[in-house]
């Protein structure tokens, strides 16, 4: 009995000369990340890798800078303003934007050119750094088990082709369809984490001086985009369905700012200065418009006027004049 008090006397003791070691808290002012920031970003550079396997990247370091430069001015008030946000220009026709963990953002070349001013683009950018702010990418299944997940159902319907004729071709083409959008299926939240992520976008736009009217303007033409150019938008509706109650709960969101007090000094659009400029023909004869080239330079913000009347007029059969 004595001997059995002595192991335990000795264990307390023991243990009490032992120190508890926290991982919480950043590292140092100098490097002001926690360890579960570094996971993060781990996980958002293995999510990177994976993007790129699917998509190219389109090249314009202008474009790039100035990018990067909203969701820098963005990041700086939101609630997690240290991660190393990224945006990346993917070089895809289709409408889109999504995120992953550790602050990287992805545009694609046709949300571009869907684009009209600077409140949209840093809008939706805003949105973007709420769903990494809030950890949502972090939510999601992993890039790995999805791809495995895919590789199973595709080898099942493959297996169906050959056993049950039409359904299983069918299904199998499907699976194919489906696996060229592995890499945003990771992000597709529910209708409260996009509600939390517009609260978020509107207070650090405001917070960053853009005018959040131009990121509802953006959701309100996403709710409206035409049938027959639905398919270039499918990923972004499927992951950011922009649905009649989220965009009154955004509209009274934006209503309690009051702009009318002049509270906010908000930014110059920049947006039309990035955007490459155009030509187009018959010209005026005006030695200012190079008659001599049967062609004259249209300024980038009057060729985004012309663009807007010409969808409004013949908007079933246009013919979209992209600038990127």
């Amino acid at each position: 009995m004595y001997a059995w008090f002595l192991i335990l006397l000795s264990m307390t003791l023991f243990s009490g000369c032992m120190h508890h070691i926290s991982r919480k808290g950043v590292m140092s002012e100098e490097l002001p990340l926690t360890v579960g920031d570094f996971s993060e970003i781990l996980k958002g550079a293995e999510n990177h890798e994976n993007v790129l396997e699917k998509y190219p990247l389109y090249k314009n370091p202008k474009l790039e800078t100035y990018l990067n430069e909203i969701a820098t001015d963005l990041a700086e008030v939101s609630i997690r303003p240290k991660l190393p946000y990224r945006v990346y220009v993917l070089d895809v026709d289709q409408v889109n934007i999504f995120g992953g963990p550790g602050g990287y953002i992805y545009i694609t070349r046709g949300f571009l050119n869907f684009v009209r001013s600077e409140a949209e683009l840093a809008g939706v950018i805003a949105h973007e750094i709420g769903h990494i702010s809030v950890r949502d990418y972090l939510d999601v299944p992993h890039h790995k088990k999805i791809k495995l997940a895919y590789k199973g159902l595709l080898k099942g319907t493959e297996l169906a082709k050959s056993s049950i004729g039409t359904y299983g071709t069918a299904a199998n083409a499907a699976m194919k369809g489906i696996g060229k959008a592995a890499p945003q299926i990771a992000a597709h939240f529910s209708p409260d984490a996009e509600v939390v992520a517009d609260e978020k976008a509107i207070e650090y736009l405001w917070k960053a001086h853009y005018d959040p009217r131009g990121y509802q303007q953006l959701v309100e033409r996403l709710a409206r985009v035409e049938m027959t150019d639905l398919s270039r938008f499918m990923d972004l509706i499927n992951t950011h369905p922009p649905f009649q109650a989220r965009r009154k709960l955004l509209q009274e969101k934006i209503q309690e700012l009051k702009f009318e007090e002049g509270n906010i000094e908000l930014r110059p659009d920049m947006y039309y200065e990035i955007r490459e400029p155009e030509y187009a023909a018959p010209a005026p004869s005006s030695i200012l418009f190079e008659p001599q080239l049967g062609v004259r330079r249209i300024d980038p913000l009057e060729m985004g006027h012309l663009q807007q009347e010409k969808d409004e007029k013949f908007s079933p059969l246009r013919k979209r004049m992209e600038l990127f």
